[in-house]
């Protein structure tokens, strides 16, 4: 299966960054330099529906939490991670208010991209499944569980939340073995 992946950014510099980081059999990379030829791009007739939107928070034309709200009821199971390198509080308004899914800071490491593009595939194979009336895949998902990174804890919580299930997210094994000893949390 291959996974459709855009990315939104003014900068061509990033744009070749992430293309070449991506870059793999499986995964299928569209560039677009700003929202406007993002939103023509999913209107046209070359279109391919991206399962993950990568967005940067300010470009010239339109801010990018704009342009995903626009995409959002085009692609209702499309994963949107918003970038941004100065402005983390516009990017998490965006995800407060449901327009973005995730957050990712720039810059970036490779392997800390990879985490989040796990995650994006993961949100948008749970709202994929949910639609297509696939059985829940989530069960597993209410527990204790033990993420010392706190973007795996981020993740966890979201997913469990969106399944309807309770997740409760210890920083460390002293914290767990404390919530398990006070009844915070029965197994």
């Amino acid at each position: 299966m291959t996974t459709q992946i855009l990315i939104v950014d003014d900068e061509p510099s990033v744009l070749s960054a992430l293309r070449r980081s991506l870059a793999r059999p499986n995964r299928q990379v569209k560039v677009c330099s700003s929202p406007v030829e993002a939103l023509a791009y999913l209107k046209g007739p070359d279109r391919v529906t991206p399962d993950i939107v990568l967005s940067d928070v300010r470009m010239p034309d339109m801010f990018g939490p704009d342009m995903l709200r626009r995409m959002r009821p085009g692609l209702p199971t499309a994963c949107f991670v918003i970038m941004s390198a100065d402005d983390q509080g516009i990017a998490r308004a965006a995800m407060e208010e449901g327009i973005a899914d995730l957050f990712m800071s720039k810059p970036w490491e490779n392997e800390r991209l990879e985490a989040y593009l796990a995650m994006a595939q993961a949100i948008w194979y749970h709202r994929h499944a949910t639609k297509s009336a696939r059985p829940n895949l989530s069960a597993g998902l209410s527990g204790l569980v033990v993420a010392t990174d706190k973007t795996l804890g981020t993740f966890l919580r979201y997913m469990a939340r969106a399944c309807g299930h309770s997740v409760e997210i210890a920083e460390n094994i002293t914290q767990a073995i404390t919530l398990l000893r006070t009844g915070s949390f029965e197994l």
